[in-house]
């Protein structure tokens, strides 16, 4: 899930232990996607949704509530500057938990993808939980992330 996604789900997104919503970005722009709420997914839920919530609440509080009366150009800055914030407590939380490679959003998105890769061994699954529209996508974003094959395949070669 794109941060944006994240950032901009409501309430009324929540349904039959599902989280069912519009992309917003790229391609896949207003493609409907559906995700399983695992019982982690649903912890971190219930603490921001309350019994004063209403449907059109977004989930996370971070977006300013007047957003969808933004300009295009408007939104795209709000989405920015709490992406940047964002970033910045993943920077502090890295810190305290002594984790000295750089952490944000889209890094996440990679490592997730790195993850996926390896428990599935398939690309077709893994462009599609990514919401890629092309698998050759996935393949060039997982490309750069295969060091750790690279340096199997050259350790394993004797020189």
């Amino acid at each position: 899930v794109r941060v944006e996604d994240i950032l901009t789900l409501r309430v009324k997104y929540i349904s039959g232990g599902r989280i069912t919503y519009n992309m917003s970005k790229g391609i896949t722009k207003g493609k409907l996607k559906t995700i399983k709420i695992d019982p982690k997914i649903q912890t971190i839920l219930n603490h921001y949704i309350n019994k004063d919530s209403t449907p059109s609440d977004f989930i996370f509080p971070f977006l300013s509530p007047l957003v969808n009366s933004f300009s295009r150009k408007e939104y795209k800055k709000e989405i920015g500057r709490t992406t940047s914030l964002i970033n910045k407590y993943l920077k502090l939380i890295a810190k305290d938990a002594k984790i000295e490679k750089k952490v944000t959003t889209h890094i996440a998105r990679h490592s997730f993808a790195s993850a996926a890769q390896k428990a599935t061994k398939d690309i077709k699954t893994v462009s599609e939980l990514l919401n890629h529209s092309d698998t050759k996508i996935t393949e060039r974003y997982l490309s750069e992330l295969n060091i750790e094959a690279q340096d199997e395949v050259m350790a394993s070669i004797a020189i």
